[in-house]
């Protein structure tokens, strides 16, 4: 982005007034204004296809209404293909599937991005049974949860048409 070896999420921190950082103003606010009345707390984001911009484009996103004063939540939910722990440079030792099996609790798998304020539920790899966990009833009551304390909660999600993870 404008000749800079800086990634998009970190684009955002480092140039917000740029013509990416209004574009991401942008989305937000069309996220905002879409239900005046009744804003959507939840936001799945997907793709057809793998390397169209999900996690580049949920990471901005999430990073931009963290500065804004929103909290925010990103919850890595491609559990084959997570990248969200890997697009800001941390090592999470559990994630999504690990609380979704009851192994930890969520204060121990929710990550703060220091540089924004947003927290992230990342994800590690090797989920065989992503679609079972992710049509869960752990998964509905664990997204409910953050709806409660969370003004937005953004799902990376698997591409559409090459896993049913998505469709879940």
């Amino acid at each position: 982005v404008d000749g800079t070896s800086l990634s998009p999420p970190d684009y955002v921190l480092a140039r917000p007034l740029s013509v990416y950082g209004e574009a991401m103003r942008g989305l937000r606010t069309a996220l905002l204004v879409s239900n005046v009345d009744a804003p959507p707390r939840v936001v799945l984001f997907s793709s057809s296809l793998a390397s169209e911009g999900k996690t580049t484009t949920v990471l901005s996103l999430g990073r931009s209404m963290a500065l804004s004063g929103k909290r925010v939540v990103v919850v890595d939910a491609d559990l084959r293909r997570p990248a969200v722990a890997r697009g800001l440079g941390i090592s999470p030792e559990a994630g999504l599937v690990e609380y979704l099996a009851g192994q930890v609790e969520l204060d121990d798998v929710l990550l703060s991005d220091e540089a924004s304020g947003m927290d992230v539920l990342p994800a590690l790899a090797g989920a065989a049974n992503a679609p079972d966990l992710l049509g869960s009833e752990s998964m509905r009551i664990l997204l409910e949860k953050l709806k409660t304390d969370y003004d937005l909660v953004l799902v990376d999600s698997p591409p559409i048409l090459v896993v049913s993870d998505a469709t879940v």
